[in-house]
């Protein structure tokens, strides 16, 4: 036999190998994943798609969304009318790889949790939204209004986007230390703020040096 029979030999022995190793890596992952799967876990990025949604003109991208809404007293009527039928029109924009968090606050927070999924985000599957209509149905005005628990929670949640509404006064802005706690929780959120009021410049400068230093934008809005 030549030498060159041997060369081609080796090379489909050693191609053979490489296969071998191949189907077996891959039957690995596959096996890695179904297990995670059966334990309610993954081996890869669960929202990987991207869709553009907004509140109130103000857009942004991502697949990870939380909605921060104040339902403060000062929030009743017709405020917080226009706020819950933005909301809906939001969610409706998400397909069903994308995933929310909805988290009404005072000096309280109310958040959305279908059964199983508090503190984790929500894919927006016709259920999860059906149900999420439900509960922003449910959501009545009252109390005062304290931002920094409500935003610091959306954080932890690690979004693409978060979106903030509030109508507050300027006296309850984030003090100067919220914003450089949340600055630090913000895991490259971007923010999003969309502020009630009668002013065209904010009335809540640290709220928009939030949104600002976050990548995101921050707009005052007459009161509906």
């Amino acid at each position: 036999m030549t030498m060159g029979f041997y060369v081609i030999c080796a090379a489909a022995l050693l191609a053979q190998d490489s296969a071998n190793d191949g189907d077996r890596e891959n039957k690995s992952k596959l096996d890695q994943k179904r297990v995670l799967e059966r334990l309610g876990g993954s081996t890869i990025e669960r929202s990987p798609g991207e869709a553009r949604t907004g509140i109130f003109g103000l857009q942004a991208k991502g697949s990870k969304f939380v909605y921060v809404f104040d339902r403060s007293a000062s929030m009743g009527g017709s405020p917080l009318v226009s706020s819950k039928k933005e909301l809906i029109k939001s969610l409706d924009d998400l397909g069903e790889i994308q995933q929310f968090y909805l988290i009404f606050y005072n000096q309280r927070l109310s958040v959305f949790t279908p059964s199983g999924s508090r503190g984790r985000l929500i894919f927006a599957n016709d259920s999860n939204k059906k149900s999420a209509r439900t509960f922003i149905d449910s959501v009545r005005a009252d109390g005062a209004t304290q931002h920094a628990e409500a935003i610091g929670a959306a954080f932890r949640l690690s979004p693409d986007v978060v979106f903030v509404l509030t109508d507050a006064d300027a006296r309850d802005d984030l003090a100067d230390e919220d914003v450089t706690r949340l600055l630090n929780q913000s895991r490259g959120a971007v923010v999003m703020v969309v502020q009630f009021s009668q002013e065209s410049k904010p009335i809540s400068p640290n709220l928009a040096r939030l949104a600002k230093q976050c990548g995101g934008q921050y707009v005052s809005i007459e009161t509906p």
